[in-house]
């Protein structure tokens, strides 16, 4: 285990088991492989909307925004999107983690475009999790997916 810091120690505090993506607290919570069974738990929500407060990452809204979508709550889900859009004009946001919002929405026009907007940035969460995410198991079997696999030249 890693050593803590005192953003980790406070999110230990937000809960048993909680963990921001680089921070191990108590175990490991991988947001893109348990987002669905875990995200159904309203503690886990709050958990993770009390350590979005606290930092501010992109990716764990992103997991939010997904979580809500899946779960029927599209109207939460949208106000995830407007916040991550909100972030962007004073910071870098990568455009895969508003892809994945879109993904969990069912629409697939505008998560190609969020893809395709990662594509052109150079975004290394394309690279690493396009294949792997779960989140964007909706659009694989569309040709745009395959596409994008192709100019990445990954497997």
């Amino acid at each position: 285990m890693r050593e803590t810091t005192p953003l980790s120690r406070q999110l230990c505090r937000a809960g048993p088991g909680f963990c921001v993506k680089d921070f191990c607290v108590k175990r490991r919570w991988d947001f893109r492989k348990s987002t669905i069974p875990v995200w159904r738990r309203n503690t886990r929500r709050r958990n993770t909307q009390q350590g979005l407060r606290l930092e501010g990452n992109t990716e764990l809204w992103a997991g939010l925004g997904y979580a809500y979508a899946v779960s029927g709550q599209a109207g939460e889900a949208h106000k995830v999107l407007d916040e991550l859009k909100d972030i962007s004009t004073h910071r870098y946001v990568a455009p895969y983690n508003v892809a994945v919002v879109y993904a969990g929405l069912g629409n697939k026009d505008a998560a190609f475009a969020w893809l395709d907007r990662a594509y052109a940035d150079r975004s290394y969460l394309l690279a690493v999790y396009l294949n792997t995410d779960e989140r964007l198991d909706s659009l694989r079997s569309d040709n745009r997916f395959q596409e994008i696999r192709r100019r990445m030249k990954l497997p």
